[in-house]
């Protein structure tokens, strides 16, 4: 079970990092299930060296629902599918960001009210990673077993 203070801190940083950006454009990997989408905030170009990105090696979907609570419940997204739903929220920015109870699965929140849900559990890998491009000191990533392990610059003030 995913750690009440894991959670919180994690959600800091994600919001921290994403609260604002916009989906960019989307990368696929050598397998299906392997995604990166990119994100922009233009009001912190100049905040971060390199740009956001979601890595996505899991179940994720675009949706206007709750979030599934089986990972049967999300998409296994063709290609096809997956542009589409990325293109059709590019621009979108980012209102909110959740981790679920248990398991680490993310939930980006769009301004139009759709969210970006991903699965957040495998027992053996790891399910998605979000961070700065080039920049090892912002990292938040989605472990084995219910875990989520965060990596942070010192410079960051987690008071609340």
């Amino acid at each position: 079970m995913l750690k009440p203070t894991d959670k919180h801190y994690a959600e800091k940083v994600l919001k921290y990092l994403f609260l604002g950006s916009q989906i960019d454009s989307i990368e696929f990997g050598l397998s299906s299930k392997t995604t990166k989408i990119y994100f922009v905030n233009y009001t912190k170009l100049n905040h971060f060296a390199g740009k956001l990105y979601l890595n996505i090696e899991s179940s994720w979907c675009i949706d206007n629902q709750s979030f599934p609570t089986e990972q049967l419940g999300l998409l296994t997204l063709q290609l096809d599918i997956a542009r589409k739903q990325i293109y059709e929220n590019r621009s979108q920015k980012i209102v909110d960001i959740s981790l679920g109870e248990v398991s680490p699965h993310l939930e980006f929140t769009l301004e139009n009210g759709r969210t970006l849900y991903v699965y957040g559990y495998h027992d053996q890998y790891e399910s998605w990673e979000a961070g700065v491009q080039d920049a090892p000191d912002w990292l938040v990533v989605a472990i084995p077993g219910n875990d989520i392990a965060v990596w942070s610059t010192d410079a960051f003030d987690f008071e609340d």
